[in-house]
């Protein structure tokens, strides 16, 4: 008998260790764009033309590509970040949320269009080159941003 309970003791131990591990919190801070990717079987010589071979659109910006990977890894994930009052910002928004990420902080800004890049891709040789349209972005003073660092500092710390 004391050899079947020290396992199953053990095992409660181990249980309850692993219920305390959390999953790690992450807060993506920064671009969240709308990527329009092309792929052409070769980029065309100055004033030529190239056939598409695959159009893809979907939210893309370093910012929002990392935090839905570390979602998809398991991780609690926040996004602060600006998009515009359009529908790529909606778009960009149903998508995240779709993937688990907290999106109280991804702030739509209607003065601007929602970032964006237009990325060709070439089969031979394997090369891109992006395309960046300008829109909402964070900026030091931006809503967003400083509402967000204000809530940080005033959150009481889970344990």
């Amino acid at each position: 008998h004391r050899c079947c309970s020290s396992r199953s003791s053990r095992a409660r131990m181990v249980h309850l260790v692993m219920r305390r591990q959390r999953a790690p919190r992450i807060a993506a801070v920064g671009l969240a764009s709308w990527d329009r990717l092309l792929t052409v079987d070769r980029y065309p010589s100055p004033g030529g033309y190239a056939i598409v071979r695959r159009c893809l659109e979907l939210p893309g910006g370093t910012t929002t590509t990392s935090a839905v990977a570390a979602a998809r890894l398991g991780a609690q994930v926040s996004i602060v970040a600006l998009v515009g009052d359009d529908a790529p910002g909606r778009a960009i928004r149903e998508a995240l949320n779709r993937e688990g990420i907290m999106t109280a902080w991804l702030t739509t800004d209607p003065s601007s269009p929602t970032d964006a890049a237009t990325v060709i891709i070439s089969v031979e040789p394997a090369e891109r080159t992006i395309f960046w349209h300008q829109g909402a972005r964070l900026t030091r003073g931006s809503l967003g941003y400083n509402q967000h660092l204000r809530a940080r500092r005033r959150a009481p710390r889970r344990r």
